[in-house]
């Protein structure tokens, strides 16, 4: 009997998780079908430097005379590598946590080609990148089934969240692409499901189990894993902090201080063994890291940044121009290769520092137009807004554990001058609150179905309307290189028409910048900058400009951007 009913627990298990197995071998076809052909310029370059360096040598430091090995990333003192001249090393500004992270592609690309360079951008190197980002969404995956689960027991609701966040925001475009970002949504998620299992299970009655416990545990060790990407994530042990010691035994707001100093003092050993010496161990891990790379505990590798004084530049992907004595300076960055950055002047000045203006970044997330609106990129977060209610009421807790991440990173974010992203796709700063923030949107789901037919209906279509369109967006995003549309930019600006310039500077969304250049490729449709400047060319100009768009050099921009895909040369040479 205790074999039988072993067994059929077991099969119990595997139908109650099918669902999840479907979902996971369902995303990852598509990722691997979806792979990018095209590596992402920026950041993850100076990593898998590091990283590549540590393969080769066992060395952290990349020594001063290798500096032509890193092609142009450290033409700008501080920008992607931090300058420790007491060692004579470049060493990658961001956390170890990307560097240790890199090892394993980097590692498969040493032991299939035999060598392995500081900057490699062979086929096989990206496709090892593709795998491995398919590996993270597959994994990040399963975390958010497990969220999800804890507020909706309907299948189809868990599924449908999770896709509706993929593929109609742009979190599909981070989710595919070889940079950085994929690895921190795994952590997060994970940090998100474990404190909020502890402050669910803890908040009746004051937590005795080691389980419960070890839930606050898993939070710090994941934020701790965040912490190694970013500093910017050291406020998570704050809400750690904070929420775990007033949220077990909860008896309202009035008694909140009471109540943390009473759990604090009950439970001290429990605080001090599964919280605070898991941070002490994360945070004595994270200075002793900045101490071997920058020197001093209390450098992060952030500060050395600098830029021209009086000589003001601008990032446009393919091209970036710096104003010098009224000529532009241009330098073309190419498909694949590391980004370059504007020459040094003579004079600089420390960049990104605390101390801006909030209220211009709140604005530019919530109120504004173009790449950096929440509500643009994440249509998913509107919706979830009307269902605020309905979650607060049967998961207090867990909104309140939102709410309080959402807050800190948000103001927090809006207290750095880079709060835009720089010249990346959306709100990037934002995206992994706004996931979680999104989690409202079930109660949504669940009404709308609810309705009476016609209300039911119209809620349904109106929602399917908004998601459909942002899906197209994403679609028409992903299908080009990422960063076509200062390619396109470039070349259409320097034409000098207002209508040009107004047509990318302010367009409501980029997708609708690709879409116009792939239909206008694809099916021959009128291509607005095209119309608006040729009318002001000669004949023999306009002919040219024609042959230039359609043939070479914006053609050879605008690349397809899937890994199994033909190049636009090897489609015009048969």
């Amino acid at each position: 009997m205790n074999g039988l009913g072993a067994k059929n627990v077991e099969r119990k298990s595997i139908k109650r998780h099918l669902p999840l197995y479907f979902l996971l071998l369902a995303v990852g076809m598509f990722h691997v079908c979806t792979m990018p052909k095209f590596f992402y310029r920026g950041d993850n370059f100076a990593a898998r430097a590091e990283a590549a360096n540590l393969l080769n040598t066992g060395k952290l430091g990349i020594p001063f005379s290798q500096k032509t090995r890193l092609a142009d990333l450290p033409r700008q003192r501080g920008q992607y590598f931090y300058e420790n001249d007491a060692k004579q090393e470049f060493h990658s500004k961001y956390g170890i946590g990307y560097t240790l992270l890199y090892l394993v592609p980097l590692w498969a690309e040493k032991m299939y080609s035999g060598k392995l360079d500081l900057l490699c951008v062979t086929k096989s190197q990206l496709l090892f990148l593709n795998l491995y980002n398919v590996i993270f969404t597959l994994l990040a995956t399963a975390y958010l089934y497990r969220i999800v689960s804890v507020y909706t027991s309907k299948t189809w609701q868990r599924i449908g969240f999770i896709l509706i966040s993929y593929y109609t925001t742009f979190l599909w475009h981070y989710l595919r692409t070889p940079s950085t970002e994929v690895f921190q949504l795994l952590p997060f998620l994970a940090f998100y499901d474990h404190l909020a299992r502890f402050l669910r299970e803890s908040r009746l009655t004051l937590p005795k189990e080691t389980r419960v416990w070890m839930h606050m545990t898993l939070a710090v060790c994941f934020a701790g894993i965040l912490l190694s990407m970013k500093p910017f994530f050291a406020p998570l042990f704050v809400v750690v902090g904070v929420l775990g010691a007033i949220m077990p035994g909860w008896t309202g707001f009035r008694n909140v201080f009471k109540g943390a100093f009473r759990n604090v003092l009950k439970y001290r050993y429990s605080y001090l063994r599964y919280g605070i010496l898991p941070c002490a161990v994360v945070v004595a891990s994270f200075l002793a890291v900045n101490h071997y790379k920058f020197g001093s505990i209390f450098v992060t590798g952030y500060e050395q940044r600098v830029k021209e004084e009086g000589k003001p530049y601008f990032v446009t992907g393919y091209k970036q121009r710096v104003k010098e004595g009224g000529k532009p300076y241009a330098t073309d960055t190419g498909g694949g290769s590391p980004p370059k950055t504007a020459p040094k002047g003579e004079q600089t000045k420390v960049i990104d520092r605390f101390g801006m203006n909030p209220m211009a970044a709140l604005h530019g997330f919530f109120l504004g137009r173009g790449n950096a609106n929440a509500f643009v990129h994440y249509p998913v977060f509107v919706f979830a807004l009307f269902g605020m209610k309905r979650f607060a009421k049967k998961f207090p807790v867990d909104l309140c554990l939102i709410l309080s991440l959402f807050g800190l990173i948000t103001l927090g974010l809006a207290s750095f001058s880079g709060w835009e992203g720089g010249s990346c796709y959306g709100p990037r700063y934002l995206l992994l609150v706004l996931v979680v923030g999104s989690l409202p949107f079930l109660e949504v789901m669940d009404r709308m179905v609810s309705f009476k037919p016609l209300m039911k209906w119209c809620a349904i279509g109106g929602v399917a309307c908004v998601l459909g369109w942002s899906l197209v967006m994403q679609v028409y995003m992903n299908s080009l290189e990422y960063f076509s549309f200062y390619g396109l930019r470039a070349f259409w600006t320097q034409f000098n028409q207002e209508r040009v310039d107004a047509y990318f500077d302010h367009c409501f969304h980029r997708g609708l910048i690709h879409r116009d250049y792939i239909l206008y490729i694809q099916k021959g449709k009128p291509y607005f900058p095209l119309e608006a400047v040729k009318n002001v060319l000669s004949a023999r100009d306009r002919d040219r400009l024609i042959h230039l768009t359609q043939r070479h050099r914006i053609r050879r921009m605008v690349e397809p951007n899937y890994f199994f895909c033909k190049s636009r040369q090897e489609v015009d040479s048969r």
